[in-house]
């Protein structure tokens, strides 16, 4: 599991975040059950600069990401990788 910083920045991306922060690995019981507790984390927009943002300028569209955690979920041997996220339900960015 892996989110972003308070600001809405990532380790590896911004500097002055410590590589690998808010970054982890967890392991599930013998049922496949887990618990994880973590703070919600900052919004932030992706690039405007380029295709992407051209795109956006064109469907007159914000930048925003809605909140959210991302996930890359396998099995321990031999497993196929799903990435995934999970966003907040209160989010303002949700919906659009």
């Amino acid at each position: 599991m892996w989110r972003a910083h308070a600001t809405g920045e990532y380790s590896h991306f911004a500097e002055g975040i410590p590589n690998f922060n808010i970054r982890c690995v967890f392991y599930t019981d013998e049922n496949g059950n887990l618990e994880v507790q973590t703070r919600v984390p900052g919004n932030y927009s992706i690039p405007t600069d380029g295709s992407s943002g051209q795109f956006l300028k064109w469907i007159d569209h914000h930048a925003y990401r809605p909140v959210h955690l991302h996930l890359l979920l396998k099995k321990l041997e031999n497993g196929d990788k799903l990435v995934t996220q999970i966003y907040f339900k209160d989010d303002s960015y949700l919906d659009n």
